[in-house]
C-alpha cells in the first residue's frame, strides 16, 4: 500500500497514471499550445488607435515606465515582433529592450532587459486589435493619446479603444 501511495504522488499535475496488474508506471504528459500567428519582423510601430498619431515610446529606457508620444522616426518607437515556438511575439524596442507586463493589474508597462520569460510573451490579436498577455487576462492601454500619458497592463475589456493598437511600420 506504501508504494500506491508514492507512486500517486509521483504523478503531480501534467502526469499520467498507469497501472496494470500490481505495477504502476508514471508517465508524462505534455501540452503544447500554439497560438495564432503573430506579425514577425522590425521597425513596427504601435498605434493608439483613439488617435493614430501617438504611439508606444521607451523615452525612459525603462526606469520609469512606458508612455504614449507623437510618432516620430525614433529607435524609441520602433518594435520588433520576435515570434517564438508557440506563436506568441516577445516585443522589443529599439534599444533592446522587452516589453515586460506586471503580474498584477494596473501596473505600468515596463520594457525592461529581455529574459524571454512569460511575462514578456504577448499576442496580438489582430481582429481586435488588442496586444494581450498570453493566458489573455491583461492588455495593454494607454491612459489617454496625449504625449507622455501612461502606458499599463489591466483586465481585457471587449471593444474599448485605449486598448485597441494599430500596428505599422
Amino acid at each position: 500500500m506504501g508504494l500506491g501511495l508514492v507512486a500517486l504522488v509521483a504523478c503531480g499535475v501534467g502526469s499520467t497514471l498507469v497501472a496494470s496488474g500490481s505495477e504502476a508506471q508514471v508517465r508524462a504528459q505534455t501540452t503544447v499550445t500554439t497560438y495564432p500567428p503573430n506579425p514577425a519582423g522590425v521597425n513596427y510601430t504601435l498605434h493608439t488607435d483613439a488617435d493614430q498619431n501617438f504611439c508606444v515610446s521607451n523615452v525612459t529606457g525603462g526606469e520609469l515606465g512606458l508612455s504614449i508620444q507623437q510618432c516620430a522616426a525614433t529607435d524609441s518607437q520602433h518594435w520588433t515582433f520576435a515570434q517564438s515556438a508557440d506563436n506568441s511575439a516577445v516585443l522589443i524596442d529599439g534599444s533592446g529592450q522587452c516589453l515586460e507586463a506586471a503580474a498584477k493589474p494596473n501596473k505600468p508597462a515596463q520594457a525592461n532587459p529581455c529574459t524571454f520569460k512569460t511575462p514578456e510573451h504577448f499576442l496580438y490579436k489582430g481582429n481586435t486589435g488588442k496586444i494581450e498577455t498570453v493566458n489573455g487576462k491583461l492588455c495593454l492601454q494607454d491612459a489617454q493619446a496625449a504625449d507622455d500619458a501612461a502606458l499599463y497592463f489591466t483586465s481585457c475589456v471587449k471593444g474599448l479603444v485605449t486598448q485597441i493598437w494599430v500596428i505599422g511600420h
